[in-house]
């Protein structure tokens, strides 16, 4: 195996005399991270959540991080490319690490990711990217870690990672805000079960993720919001990090059209108003009505929002209209 590099494990190289006083200041702290203490805290989370997502965001290219456990180090992921079957793959994990050994910032998010793995951090937690994109992070950082020797370091690995890890800007919204919608969830006085106004415009939506996740978990087994991070987060949780591909691949289908979007636009609106996957019997409010879409028309007559319900609903009724054709073929076969 190749070595790994100088800077891991605390302990930098001596500075040549040609690195700027910065990169001197950089690379001694780095050698300062094992005192980085309160392990599993928001704020150790804070400090090595952008080396972790930077290095995952790496290894991702060769191995899906998100459904692996992979802890951030040199050694875990060769094993892991190894383990995996990807063992020729390998070379191409050395040149990237060795484009990290070759710069300031590259090494600090080395020597944080070490400070991570000393913590039990793995790659590709979603929890971690979410912690990693807190836009106010830099000041939360310099505000709480002032006093320690190893800030420097983690200004450096959080700047490689805004250049080269962070997402990218938002789209500009393809759908009309819900907001208004939740109008129709919350009504005097407040109490007892949503109207069944409001059930019927997120039920088409909310059913079609729960199909999904169906595949994977007992949605009735245990509380689920209906959004990607949800689902992610709770697979991940329970070591089930096989299953996230799978999931991942679904979700990028229902992204990959317009009323596969809205599907995902209107289970965030049934997300704030408090529905969760396998509550409120969502598939049989959204089967139960003969013309799904002409009650909708009425019932959301006028409202800027009602092209998303309806655009959920349909990506619903097709869903449905496959999934009959397969079950009756499948019924029909000798095989």
């Amino acid at each position: 195996m190749a070595a790994a590099c100088p800077y891991e494990n605390g302990a930098p190289a001596p500075a040549p005399d040609d690195v700027t006083m910065p990169e001197r200041v950089a690379l001694a702290s780095l050698a300062t991270l094992s005192t980085l203490v309160q392990r599993q805290s928001i704020w150790w989370w804070r400090a090595v959540a952008p080396a972790v997502t930077a290095l995952g965001a790496i290894v991702n290219n060769y191995i899906d991080v998100s459904g692996v456990r992979i802890a951030p180090t040199y050694d875990a992921v060769v094993h892991a490319l190894h383990y995996s079957g990807l063992g020729g793959r390998v070379w191409e994990f050395q040149a990237a690490w060795d484009e990290l050994c070759g710069t300031p910032d590259g090494r600090a998010v080395i020597a944080v990711c070490q400070a991570a793995a000393d913590g039990d951090a793995l790659l590709g937690r979603l929890f971690v990217t979410r912690v990693a994109e807190e836009a106010d992070l830099p000041d939360r950082l310099q505000a709480y870690y002032h006093r320690d020797a190893f800030l420097p370091a983690l200004v450096a690995a959080r700047r490689y990672y805004r250049g080269h890890a962070a997402p990218p800007a938002a789209a500009p919204p393809e759908w009309p805000p819900l907001d208004a919608l939740l109008s129709h969830r919350y009504v005097p006085p407040f109490s007892g079960p949503p109207p069944q106004k409001w059930l019927l415009a997120v039920a088409p939506a909310v059913a079609v993720l729960e199909r999904i996740v169906a595949r994977l978990l007992d949605v009735a087994a245990l509380p689920l919001a209906p959004t990607h991070d949800s689902v992610v987060e709770t697979l991940q949780m329970s070591e089930l990090d096989e299953l996230v591909p799978r999931f991942e691949a679904a979700w990028e289908t229902l992204r990959g059209t317009p009323n596969g979007r809205a599907v995902i636009a209107v289970c965030s609106a049934a997300r704030r108003g408090d529905v969760m996957l396998g509550g409120h019997d969502m598939s049989e409010v959204a089967a139960s009505v003969p013309d799904l879409r002409g009650a909708l028309q009425k019932e959301y007559e006028g409202e800027e929002y009602l092209p998303v319900l309806l655009a959920a609903a349909d990506f619903y009724l097709d869903a449905t209209a496959a999934g009959a054709a397969a079950a009756a073929g499948g019924a029909g076969s000798c095989e």
